[in-house]
């Protein structure tokens, strides 16, 4: 008789076969008979000191559901096999792959870091990351089996320190996975890390992995996974499952002391050869991405993006038909000069190109209307002011240079007539006395007794000599007026003696 094999070990939050300690060819009698007995094994009235018996035995019939129904069975194993042959494949590639997982270092670090991630462990995934150069660690946070990214797996997995390094690092926060499912309501599902939080069961953990997540400008993937057919939500949560499983088998088989390099010594590609795997390759490999980025980039400049409008495209391909018509032009149409004409239209689609980086319809909003440049300009009279004023010096400014090109005219008639060193010695006589004329009459301009009064401006003399003309008659009036006053009181008291004198005789 032909041995039975061994059933798989019970494993809580592993497949569905792992949960139901069977085999993946399991009868649905031997599905049956193990559901049965570690449903009276974990049952929770079995397990009251047992805080984690209710999420057991959740699982423990979750399971059971999807792999007691043959079609619902059959659904699960071929997204299982899909996965399992899909990180199969990455792994046994070889380095022509442009699969990340299909270069042994990098699987290595990616297995790795995911492991970190599931763990809890931000401090690892930084120090792998500081190991390794920017673009290789650019990929491995965007790359994974389906799409699941590093950050996917720690916030899967509720780890918000995970999370929390990993978006320190640069992580993409909104990465979303391959089209996992096709619903009637949703076509394509695509979870982003914020929505796999949802298959978080404490809710403690959930809730400190989807405030750092929607710290960071977290999004859903724009299906809400709480209202998703349990089979898909089933699905997803157990592809995440099973490549996890596949990492921390791949994992186990790293030795510690490599490891301990890979986290630690920056020159770990000295100190470890990986199988399969050398510097030439890599080189290689790098330069074909280099190439192919390039090269869509080039296409980009020569006929625009795939997704523009069919008008924008078409418009693109006749400027620079026109252009390289132009370039040619200018080298007579010689093929033999065919190559530079390409060349030079090359360099100038490539400068014509970024006008098309920005957007026309924002060009034209950023514009300002005609009401926001009347209010930024000047009212009309400090316009007039200042171009009053700038005419005043563009006017002396001419009046300048006149008389500057008839000086330079007559000294560079002089320099041509009497020589260099004559005109020399001349000129340093006529400038020295100069000089000295200048400093005598400053010096009689500030000794001197009766200094020129300045002329006034015509406007004030007039006011001034209307203040003073009135100021004088002003005088004229009081001095007669008080002329008169002595006139009268001198009139008063002669009249007042001659009356008494009279008096004084008849007495």
């Amino acid at each position: 008789m032909a041995e039975e094999p061994a059933a798989a070990p019970h494993v809580s939050g592993g497949t569905y076969y792992q949960i139901l300690a069977v085999t993946p060819n399991a009868t649905s009698e031997e599905i049956k008979l193990s559901y049965r007995k570690l449903a009276l094994k974990l049952h929770p009235d079995k397990n009251r000191d047992n805080p984690e018996a209710t999420t057991k035995f959740q699982e423990l019939q979750e399971a059971y559901e999807v792999l007691s129904d043959t079609e619902r069975r059959a659904n699960y194993d071929q997204q299982s096999d899909f996965i399992l042959k899909a990180f199969a494949d990455a792994t046994s590639g070889g380095d022509d792959r442009d699969n990340f997982l299909s270069v042994p270092s990098s699987r290595t670090f990616w297995c790795l870091m995911v492991e970190a991630a599931i763990s809890d462990e931000g401090k690892s995934l930084t120090s792998y990351a500081t190991q390794l150069e920017d673009e290789i660690f650019d990929e491995l946070c965007s790359g994974g089996v389906c799409g699941f990214t590093l950050l996917h797996f720690a916030a899967f997995m509720g780890r918000p320190r995970a999370v929390q390094a990993l978006i320190d690092l640069g992580a993409n926060v909104n990465a979303k996975t391959s089209p996992l499912c096709v619903t009637p309501s949703q076509q394509f599902c695509r979870p982003t890390p914020l929505d796999l939080t949802t298959f978080i069961t404490n809710k403690r953990a959930r809730e400190a992995t989807q405030k750092v997540l929607q710290a960071a400008d977290g999004q859903n993937g724009g299906v809400d996974m709480t209202k998703l057919e349990p089979i898909w939500q089933g699905l997803i949560k157990h592809q995440l499952l099973l490549i996890r499983d596949e990492v921390l088998k791949f994992t186990e088989k790293i030795p510690t002391s490599v490891r301990r390099v890979l986290r630690n010594e920056p020159r770990w590609r000295d100190v470890i050869h990986f199988p399969g795997e050398d510097a030439k390759a890599i080189e290689s490999k790098r330069t074909r991405k280099a190439l192919k980025a390039w090269g869509r980039r080039l296409v980009w400049v020569a006929i625009s993006d795939s997704t523009a409008p069919a008008k924008e495209r078409l418009g693109v391909i006749a400027f620079n038909t026109l252009i390289f018509t132009y370039c040619w032009w200018l080298f007579g149409f010689s093929k033999a000069d065919l190559l530079p004409a390409i060349l030079v239209a090359t360099m100038l689609m490539c400068c014509s190109s970024i006008l098309r980086m920005v957007p026309p319809k924002e060009v034209w909003s950023r514009l300002p209307s005609k009401q926001q440049v009347k209010n930024a300009l000047p009212p009309r009279e400090k316009i007039e002011d200042r171009l009053e004023k700038a005419w005043e010096y563009i006017v002396l400014a001419a009046e300048w240079l006149q008389k500057s090109t008839v000086f330079l005219g007559e000294e560079f008639k002089t320099l041509r007539n009497l020589g260099f060193d004559e005109y020399s010695q001349s000129a340093k006589q006529r400038f020295r006395e100069r000089a000295v004329y200048s400093s005598a009459v400053t010096l009689d301009e500030d000794f001197d007794d009766e200094p020129k009064e300045r002329k006034k401006p015509k406007g004030v003399a007039n006011k001034i000599a209307k203040l003073v003309a009135e100021r004088s008659a002003k005088e004229e009036l009081e001095k007669e007026v008080a002329a008169a006053g002595a006139g009268k009181n001198a009139a008063k008291e002669t009249a007042e003696k001659r009356p008494a004198k009279g008096r004084q005789k008849k007495k």
